[in-house]
C-alpha cells in the first residue's frame, strides 16, 4: 500500500508539475515556482523510495544529485505565496538571492562527486546498507550535521515568513489582489506546504534524537499522502494550473510594457446606446463612488468596477472615456495617487519603504507606482515629500 502510493503521488506530481510548466505560455513567475516545486517534490520522493528498495544502488550517482533543489523548496513557496498574493507576473533581480544555500549545495555535491566518482560503494551502497550512518556520512566541504543545520533552519526560516506573509495580507485584505477562490488555494497550500517540511524537518533530525510517539507514525508515508493530496486538490483549481486569471473579461486586452505596467485597452461602444437618463443616473453612481477613495486600492479590472457599481462594462468603458476623459488604469491610478496624498499628510506611510506604500495603495510595483505618481503629480514620491510642508510632521 505504501509503494503504490508513493508511486502514484510521484507520477500525478511530476505529471501535473510538467504541464503547469508546458502550459505557462505567458511565462508568469508564479506559475513557473508551483511546477518547479511539484517537479522537485517529485524527484525527492522518487530518490527516497529508491534508496528504500535499494534500486539506488543500481544508479548510484542519482543519490545525491537532488540535494541542491530540495534548498529551492523553502524559498520557492514562499515567493510563490508572495506573487500570488500581490500578482508579480515577472522574476525580481532580487528574489535570486533566496537561492544562494542552493548554489554552495549545488558546490558541495560537486567536490563530493569530484573525489568519490570512482567508489560508488561510497556513494550509494552505505546508505542503503544503514540510512542513519549513510545520512552521517560527509558530503564535499560540508558536513553532514552541517547539511542538516541548514536545512532545517532554512525550512524553519521560511516556513516562518510564508506564514508571517499571509498574516500582514490577511490583515489588510485590500492588499490581496486575488480573487476568493484563490485564496482559498493559497491557504491550503500553505497548509500543506508546512505539514510537508515539518515532516522533513522531523526526519532530518531524526538520527540525533527521538520521540517515541512520533518515531511510532510512518512519517514519509504521510508526506508522500498530504503531497498526492496536495496534487488531486490542484484538479479542483484549474485557473491555477492552466495559468489563467481571475476574471476574464473580452473588454480588457492587457499589453505587457518594458517598465512592467500594465495598460488597458478599452472597447467603445457607440454613444448612442446609452440614453440620457441612464447616462445621468451612471454618472451619479460613479461620482458617489469617488468619495471612497480607498476602495479603489484593491480594484484592477474594470470588470471589477462595473459588477461593483452594477454597470455594464461596455457603459462604463464609455463613460470613462467620454466623461472623464480617461483610460480606465489613469482613472484608477488617480484615486490611488490622491490617497496616498492624503495618506503622506496624515503621516500613515512616514516609516514605509516606497514598494510598501505602492502596495499598500493597490500598485503591482514600485515601478508602476512611481510611473503613476510622477505622470499625475509631476514629480517622483521623494520629490514630492522634500517640497511638502507635512514632511516635518
Amino acid at each position: 500500500m505504501d509503494n503504490h502510493i508513493t508511486v502514484l503521488s510521484i507520477i500525478l506530481t511530476f505529471f501535473t508539475g510538467a504541464l503547469m510548466l508546458a502550459f505557462n505560455k505567458s511565462k508568469r513567475a508564479y506559475t513557473t515556482m508551483l511546477g518547479s516545486i511539484l517537479l522537485i517534490f517529485s524527484w525527492y520522493t522518487f530518490i527516497h523510495l529508491a534508496v528504500l528498495n535499494s534500486w539506488i544502488t543500481q544508479f548510484p550517482y542519482l543519490l545525491r544529485i537532488g540535494r541542491p533543489f530540495y534548498f529551492a523548496i523553502p524559498p520557492l513557496s514562499y515567493l510563490y505565496i508572495k506573487y500570488v498574493i500581490y500578482r508579480k507576473d515577472k522574476f525580481f533581480k532580487s528574489d535570486y538571492l533566496h537561492f544562494i544555500p542552493c548554489f554552495i549545495i549545488f558546490a558541495d555535491i560537486l567536490c563530493y562527486y569530484l573525489n568519490n566518482y570512482l567508489d560508488p560503494q561510497k556513494i550509494a551502497f552505505e546508505p542503503v546498507e544503514d540510512i542513519p550512518q549513510g545520512a552521517k556520512m560527509t558530503a564535499g566541504f560540508i558536513s553532514e550535521i552541517t547539511f542538516s543545520l541548514l536545512k532545517v533552519f532554512q525550512a524553519l526560516i521560511y516556513t516562518g515568513l510564508l506564514w508571517h506573509l499571509l498574516l500582514l495580507a490577511y490583515k489588510n485584505k485590500q492588499r490581496m489582489k486575488i480573487s476568493h477562490v484563490t485564496k482559498k488555494w493559497v491557504l491550503l497550500f500553505s497548509i500543506f506546504i508546512t505539514a510537508i517540511q515539518l515532516i522533513i524537518i522531523y526526519n532530518t533530525c531524526q538520527p540525533h534524537f527521538h520521540v517515541s510517539y512520533i518515531d511510532k507514525l510512518n512519517l514519509m508515508f504521510i508526506s508522500r499522502l498530504l503531497l498526492l493530496m496536495l496534487v488531486l486538490l490542484l484538479f479542483f483549481y484549474p485557473s491555477v494550473i492552466y495559468s489563467t486569471t481571475d476574471i476574464l473579461t473580452k473588454e480588457i486586452i492587457y499589453i505587457e510594457t518594458n517598465n512592467t505596467e500594465q495598460h488597458s485597452l478599452e472597447i467603445t461602444p457607440e454613444p448612442s446606446i446609452i440614453s440620457n437618463e441612464r447616462l445621468k443616473f451612471y454618472l451619479e453612481k460613479t461620482e458617489a463612488l469617488n468619495k471612497d477613495t480607498r476602495f479603489f486600492k484593491s480594484i484592477d479590472t474594470i470588470a471589477e468596477l462595473a459588477e461593483h457599481l452594477q454597470i455594464p462594462s461596455r457603459h462604463l468603458t464609455y463613460i470613462l472615456n467620454h466623461h472623464y476623459q480617461l483610460r480606465f488604469n489613469d482613472f484608477i491610478n488617480g484615486h490611488r495617487i490622491r490617497y496616498i496624498i492624503r495618506q503622506f499628510e496624515t503621516g500613515f506611510l512616514k516609516e514605509l519603504t516606497m514598494e510598501a506604500i505602492a502596495f499598500e495603495a493597490g500598485f503591482s510595483s514600485r515601478s508602476t507606482f512611481f510611473t503613476a505618481f510622477k505622470k499625475y503629480t509631476g514629480k517622483n514620491p521623494s520629490q514630492y515629500l522634500k517640497e511638502q510642508p507635512f514632511k516635518k510632521s
